[in-house]
């Protein structure tokens, strides 16, 4: 079924499989790792709830902003009116700001796994050069 020739392992599909430096290994067909490698390079898992809260808070903030701009805030009897409308346009901001930044990098930080996955193919690859 298979047979010894110059340090390398012929099997009967055809494949010659390319002898590792030491310890057991897989034989995996060039065209498959290349595959895998391409799909691990194509990976991105983007976050879509901190962009969407982000977004959301950011609109709130910047709706209330508008309305105090634009004198829609009434004082009321205490005359505290538009001192909430400010606090809800610093709250949702900081918030909806907030929330971008954690979006942001949390999409980097899984990057960064994608391309350590890639580096230790890369690093396997090596072995049989």
């Amino acid at each position: 079924m298979s047979e010894q020739t110059s340090g390398n392992l012929q099997l009967s599909q055809g494949y010659e499989v390319l002898a590792p430096k030491s310890g057991k290994a897989y034989p995996v067909p060039c065209q498959e790792w290349r595959f895998l490698k391409g799909k691990l390079e194509s990976v991105s898992v983007p976050p879509w709830i901190l962009p969407a809260a982000s977004f959301t808070f950011l609109g709130a903030a910047l709706a209330t902003f508008i309305t105090i701009v634009l004198d829609g805030v009434a004082p009321g009897k205490s005359g505290i009116g538009p001192v909430i409308a400010w606090a809800v346009v610093a709250t949702t901001g900081l918030v909806g700001l907030s929330c971008l930044l954690l979006a942001i990098k949390q999409q980097q930080f899984q990057r960064t796994q994608v391309s350590d996955v890639i580096r230790q193919m890369e690093i396997i690859e090596q072995r049989f050069e």
